[in-house]
């Protein structure tokens, strides 16, 4: 846009704003109503065009050229923001993949209009101002051969009457190139700033459609995901062992200091690889992030030195543990207790992530030959993995706590020597540190007598984690409802 055309807008939006803020201090709501009255939805059509550059997903001419057209194809829908309405559904007129599209659809017919692609990204148009949606860059995207899925790759316009739209990208291309011999079911990415821990590279964005050059996406603060982004290989993508499968994925722009890839084959075996190199994502441009051959990753195993109902993670990588041992076994049969004449042989089926309190902590849980295996990012905070029977019914479950490795301090008092860590369970720090840092040390919250945490944001509980139920349980039978909050008192012995 250039800048004429924004110096009308802003008289525009001044003419308009004055006659309402008179007519609230005058008291007068008939003529209010009147005002609105005027504004009719009418059948409005707009010519859209894109910017010169590879991002649409639907690209013409081979994988290999440099300058392949873009087209937006038949099915695309746009949403539309017109003065004093709600976003609508504008949908493309043509019948073939095209350069410059129709979309039409009902609207006011005002000066100013914005729009965004697709119209399913759009999660919310009322927010104040106005020109500045809300727009969602998919976390959960879906594999496309030498390109990236339809709907996947969001672009925002604006345009004073008369004009067409000229959309321009939001995002940027990150291409993960594999060979092998592998059946791949899915492909995931993760990535880190500067400080080395997780960054937002998709999810919910604001964007203030009143760019003068190009559009910026901007974090919702108040809106915590997208530290992960899942690619859906569907049936599987079979790897060639000589010429490299590509992956396109769509991500916010940012610096990061390395990225993760973590890819699952259809028979269940894993690989994550973490790069060394920093990456900079710039709109509208793709970069490749190389040529990873597969190679399945051997998993740290947790259980190796002991069972436990609590295994630390310290940094990300591929973990696993026993899953057909109950918590810590036979040590864990403790006389006198309502577990002692517990077998703490389990032969569960599956197994599935029940909470955790910090987005994209772990991922990719699976049970195989025993072992119930995850990836961890790295990302510090409590979660919980779950084994379940045939039935869907919980048989064990284990807190999971990623944080730095906890030291042992040797305590003595007049009771005696103990050893102790450094810190609370949970904690992901080991002391006050400055400011809000505090909450960091205080650890999880347990009900009487249980072994499972409840899930919770630093320093308090996370209601949407974990639900409250009146009956009467006993300890054994809460085992199958660990994200439970069990109000009765007291409990059952039997």
């Amino acid at each position: 846009m250039n800048g004429n055309n924004s110096v009308s807008m802003r008289r525009y939006i001044i003419c308009l704003f004055l006659p309402i803020v008179f007519f609230s201090l005058s008291g007068c709501a008939h003529i209010e109503e009147e005002h609105f009255e005027e504004q009719e939805f009418v059948t409005l059509t707009f010519k859209a065009t894109m910017e010169d550059s590879q991002t649409k997903n639907t690209l013409g001419g081979s994988a290999d050229d440099p300058f392949r057209s873009l087209y937006w194809l038949p099915t695309d829908e746009i949403a539309v923001y017109t003065w004093n309405s709600s976003y609508a559904k504008f949908t493309n007129l043509n019948t073939e993949n095209s350069a410059v599209a129709d979309f039409i659809g009902e609207g006011m017919d005002k000066d100013w209009n914005y729009a965004v692609y697709p119209y399913s990204a759009v999660v919310d148009w009322g927010l104040e101002p106005y020109y500045v949606p809300r727009i969602n860059v998919p976390v959960k995207q879906v594999y496309a051969e030498n390109t990236f899925a339809t709907d996947m790759f969001p672009m925002v316009a604006k345009a004073f009457k008369g004009e067409p739209f000229q959309f321009k990208n939001l995002c940027g291309l990150l291409v993960v190139n594999l060979k092998g011999e592998e059946n791949v079911k899915s492909v995931a990415l993760a990535a880190y700033d500067q400080n080395g821990s997780l960054a937002k590279i998709a999810g919910t964005y604001n964007v203030n459609l009143e760019f003068e050059d190009v559009p910026v996406l901007a974090n919702a603060t108040d809106i915590v995901q997208g530290t992960m982004i899942e690619m859906d290989c569907g049936e599987g993508v079979q790897l060639n062992a000589s010429e490299p499968t590509n992956f396109h994925f769509v991500l916010a722009p940012g610096e990061y200091s390395r990225i993760a890839v973590i890819v699952t084959t259809v028979d269940g075996r894993i690989m994550v690889k973490e790069g060394r190199n920093p990456l900079t994502i710039r709109r509208s441009e793709w970069i490749s992030a190389g040529t990873l051959q597969y190679a399945e990753s051997v998993s740290i195993d947790l259980s190796e030195i002991g069972h436990a109902n609590c295994y630390i993670v310290p940094k990300s990588g591929l973990y696993s543990f026993d899953a057909d041992v109950t918590g810590n076994g036979e040590y864990g049969l403790v006389p006198g207790s309502t577990f002692s004449s517990r077998n703490t042989a389990i032969s569960p089926v599956s197994a599935e992530i029940l909470w955790e309190d910090r987005t994209g902590m772990i991922s990719s849980v699976t049970l195989k030959d025993n072992k119930i295996s995850f990836i961890a990012t790295g990302q510090e905070g409590n979660a919980l993995i779950a084994a379940k029977d045939a039935e869907g019914k919980i048989l064990w479950s284990w807190h999971i706590w990623s944080t730095d490795q906890p030291e042992e301090h040797v305590y003595v008092n007049d009771r005696g020597t103990f050893t102790m860590l450094d810190r609370n369970i949970g904690a992901t720090r080991n002391d006050r540190g400055t400011g809000e840092e505090w909450r960091e040390s205080q650890g999880m919250r347990y009900q009487w007598g249980r072994k499972d945490p409840f899930g919770q944001t630093v320093g308090s509980y996370r209601t949407d984690l974990y639900n409250r139920i009146s009956a009467q349980l006993s300890l054994d039978e809460s085992i199958q409802y660990p994200n439970s909050f069990v109000q009765s008192s007291p409990w059952t012995t039997e």
